[in-house]
């Protein structure tokens, strides 16, 4: 076990991972900083699984870190081109694997196919503790990948499910989304989603939410609500 701080006065223990996280917020927000919040942690703890950006500066900014900190032997980079037996031999070697695409260059439906292909690669091969964080998750499915993503407890995986929103997906399916999700990280999103969020948990406002400063963010966790500023600057 290992702790992950998260934002201001806000740790938790890598155990609470065991039930996936939702982490929402529309762009500029702060979504992004918290990600790669969590991708440090997961560095600095030798931690192994995948991690999907889909504009790569995430990644970019992943990888220039490791190197100057001297931890690049604990972190692959790749593309979402990336075979089954490459990702097994990494996972197995105890690696965190990164991958990147280029939405912003190549169009998100190119990406969006080579994402799902790569996503059913892992499933194949992800073991009991191996983690998953995905950026623009519920850009990446399909009726396969949906269902994977409902199983991801059972599967013992620790997973990360980062979206601007719901609007990509249907009202079932938003549903049993929200009944998987163990905790939330929300910034501020559209009012769309804040009424979906509230809709399926009691303690959220969507007025509140709309109320979020940028670069502050609600947590809740087990019907507990609290507000929080986010990390900045990062370290690794």
């Amino acid at each position: 076990m290992f702790e992950l701080h998260l934002g201001d006065k806000l740790s938790v223990p890598s155990t609470l991972f065991d039930d996936p996280l939702f982490l929402t917020g529309r762009p500029g927000q702060g979504k992004s900083v918290t990600f790669l919040a969590i991708a440090h942690a997961l560095v600095r703890n030798r931690q192994s699984g995948l991690i999907v950006d889909p504009y790569g500066d995430l990644a970019a900014k992943l990888k220039e870190q490791t190197v100057v900190k001297g931890m690049a032997n604990r972190v692959v980079f790749g593309g979402f081109e990336m075979d089954l037996a490459t990702l097994r031999k990494h996972l197995k070697a105890n690696k965190l694997v990164v991958v990147a695409a280029r939405f912003l260059v190549d169009g998100e439906r190119k990406g969006r196919e080579e994402g799902i292909k790569l996503l059913k690669r892992y499933f194949r091969c992800a073991a009991p503790g191996n983690w998953l964080l995905i950026d623009e998750s519920f850009a990446f499915v399909d009726d396969t990948i949906i269902e994977k993503f409902l199983q991801v407890k059972k599967m013992g995986l620790k997973v990360v499910f980062s979206d601007i929103g719901f609007y990509r997906l249907s009202e079932d399916e938003r549903s049993r989304f929200c009944k998987l999700f163990g905790f939330y990280i929300i910034y501020k999103v559209m009012n769309f989603d804040a009424e979906c969020l509230a809709k399926y948990n009691p303690a959220l406002n969507p007025k509140n939410i709309a109320a979020i400063q940028q670069y502050h963010f609600q947590f809740l966790q087990g019907g507990k609500l609290s507000y929080h500023k986010g990390v900045w600057p990062l370290e690794l």
